[in-house]
């Protein structure tokens, strides 16, 4: 559990500086921001409820994860180039972050979704 909590720490500070220079667009963040504190609590339910620290993405999870970070590399990039003066390769970079984001979606639905239901589940393993 302290490595997952360690690591959404990390990812929280990230999140936060990339958000405070403006270097990716809140809405790709706060979706970020959201699916890894519902995962996040959800983990430590499971956790706490059925004793089981063995949580463990799916392979969805980890497949939202690297289009999300895809997506902020992109757009840093973008960022990056628009300092350079280089504003149209700015905009096919941000363009790609935000397809990845897109493509991020249903993956990181799906693995959310199994962690709440693994939540769910370890309510009722824990009341039998």
């Amino acid at each position: 559990m302290l490595d997952a909590g360690l690591d959404k720490a990390v990812t929280a500070i990230i999140l936060y500086e990339i958000k405070s220079k403006n270097l990716a667009p809140t809405e790709i963040i706060a979706a970020i921001t959201a699916f890894n504190g519902i995962n996040a609590v959800a983990s430590a339910k499971t956790i706490v409820e059925a004793g089981d620290e063995t949580v463990r993405p799916e392979i969805s999870g980890k497949l939202a994860l690297a289009l999300e970070t895809s997506s902020l590399l992109a757009h840093l990039v973008g960022s990056r180039l628009e300092t350079t003066g280089q504003s149209q390769l700015a905009r096919v970079a941000r363009g790609i972050g935000n397809l990845a984001f897109a493509v991020s979606l249903p993956f990181a639905f799906k693995s959310t979704l199994s962690y709440i239901e693994r939540a769910r589940q370890s309510k009722h393993r824990n009341d039998k």
